[in-house]
């Protein structure tokens, strides 16, 4: 690396740092700490496989105790509500209310920094996100760090089918992993089960127009991600194609992983 090169990647890092520590705080805002509202963020954007107690805790980076206790506070304030799982009703789901939502429209500290990003505009909003993706991709390889990102991009995603109309809003595509039919608007939401994928084709031709990058995605992006060792899974689903014989095998070793990271 030149002297030059060293120089320009000290820099980057230094305003990464920055930018990330502008939506942090000590103390509270408006009756929140900066997890509380951390949480808030995180569950008005999660799907609905990631809207549970240990999903909250990876996302946020802290443990499953005080996730609980964020979780506690929120709900005494009526921003956010639990339901049983359809799937598993040992578990149950967090929702952030219409109040919270309300009240993380109009009061989130971190406002100031999705205004600096809605501010560049589309193009250089798109470009930034794409950046900081790689990024974030590069250390999820290296350090083996467990991802978050947006359901489109996933590997599990899969296309069900052509459709039209009416079926095809609300059903166009299924996930692998969790075994469920996807929306086309809930491919548009965090997912804390993200895996990258780079042969799958973008779903930007499925829609009229792909959705250029808003500031919560990139403020997503700059959020501290959880970590923790990989597991393997030795167990191999009969399937069809080659292609879908490794989505599927990935989706057992994540499926072992989480087993194993939230038990």
């Amino acid at each position: 690396m030149t002297a030059s090169n060293h120089s320009l990647t000290r820099e980057t890092f230094e305003l990464l740092v920055q930018a990330a520590r502008a939506s942090h705080f000590e103390g509270d805002r408006l009756g929140l700490r900066n997890r509380e509202w951390m949480a808030l963020r995180f569950l008005g954007r999660a799907n609905r496989f990631s809207r549970t107690p240990s999903a909250l805790a990876c996302f946020i980076g802290t443990t499953r105790a005080a996730a609980s206790q964020i979780v506690k506070m929120l709900e005494k304030n009526s921003y956010l509500a639990r339901k049983p799982s359809h799937e598993d009703k040992r578990s149950v789901l967090l929702g952030i209310t219409s109040q919270g939502q309300k009240y993380l429209d109009r009061h989130d500290p971190a406002s100031h920094v999705l205004n600096a990003v809605a501010a560049l505009g589309a193009d250089e909003g798109a470009r930034l996100r794409d950046s900081l993706r790689r990024i974030l991709n590069h250390l999820d390889a290296s350090h083996q760090r467990l991802n978050a990102g947006i359901c489109r991009d996933c590997m599990f995603l899969a296309e069900s089918g052509p459709s039209t109309g009416k079926r095809r809003a609300a059903a166009e595509f299924t996930c692998r992993l969790h075994r469920a039919a996807i929306s086309l608007d809930e491919t548009e939401l965090l997912c804390t089960s993200f895996e990258r994928t780079r042969d799958r084709p973008t779903i930007g031709k499925h829609s009229d127009q792909a959705r250029p990058a808003g500031p919560t995605v990139i403020l997503s992006l700059l959020m501290p991600r959880g970590s923790g060792d990989r597991r393997r899974s030795l167990t191999k689903p009969a399937t069809v194609t080659f292609a879908a014989f490794c989505h599927d095998v990935r989706a057992w070793q994540v499926r072992g992983e989480q087993l194993c990271r939230w038990s």
